[in-house]
């Protein structure tokens, strides 16, 4: 009895890329390294509470009329009509 062996196809040779190395590095002083961002989005530390209304846009034009912070006018204007 012949047992015939079946011939198997060469592996091709796989190169791996060379790396660039990094660049010298520059140490800076702590004084010049970037600071993260302070958080912006998240619970409010103040205890005021997240509310959805609805209102006529002339008011809410109005109250957007004198630029940013129209919601702290609002709360205010709500706080004296209500005697608080």
């Amino acid at each position: 009895m012949v047992i015939q062996t079946a011939k198997l196809a060469p592996k091709p040779v796989v190169k791996v890329r060379q790396i660039a190395k990094p660049k010298a590095t520059i140490s800076l002083p702590p004084e010049k390294v970037a600071k993260p961002a302070p958080k912006k989005r998240g619970r409010q530390p103040s205890g005021q509470v997240i509310v959805t209304m609805r209102m006529d846009p002339e008011v809410r034009d109005i109250l957007q009329a004198d630029g940013p912070g129209w919601g702290a006018r609002a709360n205010s204007l709500l706080r004296k009509a209500l005697g608080l």
